[in-house]
């Protein structure tokens, strides 16, 4: 890490990974906060030090900021960037929640364009339906019922 934490205290941090659990109270017994995907939360002194460990170090959360495989990211959310990963519960209910308001809507070229934008933020849905497919093998006789 070029800068030293202190230089950090005022700054926004993204959460990129559901369930990321960070400590943001130096309360005695208080509990770390588990955070969703896209959340944000403000790094300030008292976050620093419920971050140190026993020894006094400093977690690695704040050491990887600008590792864009670490859980934790500099800056507010990306614009742009969906919060949701596509084929998991949270996408699938929020895609869900998003097509039920756009049906909602009292015109049909109004529901048709919240449709679309539905498709264009969350893209098609996932399939619900699969093929299984039996076969005895080269030269047998296929499977009937």
């Amino acid at each position: 890490m070029s800068e030293t934490p202190a230089s950090l205290v005022g700054q926004v941090v993204h959460v990129r990974q559901d369930g990321t659990t960070v400590r943001l109270s130096t309360a005695f017994m208080a509990p770390s906060t588990v955070f969703s995907r896209g959340q944000e939360f403000i790094v300030t002194d008292e976050v620093l030090e419920a971050g140190l460990d026993r020894n006094g170090q400093l977690l690695a959360w704040l050491s990887t900021l600008d590792d864009l495989s670490a859980p934790i990211g500099r800056g507010p959310w990306p614009e742009g960037m969906s919060k949701f990963i596509r084929g998991t519960p949270e996408w699938s209910e929020a895609r869900e929640n998003a097509r039920q308001r756009a049906w909602r809507l009292p015109g049909r070229d109004e529901q048709a364009q919240a449709l679309r934008e539905v498709q264009r933020e969350f893209g098609p849905s996932m399939p619900t339906h699969s093929v299984v497919q039996r076969s005895r093998g080269e030269g047998a006789p296929p499977l009937t019922r």
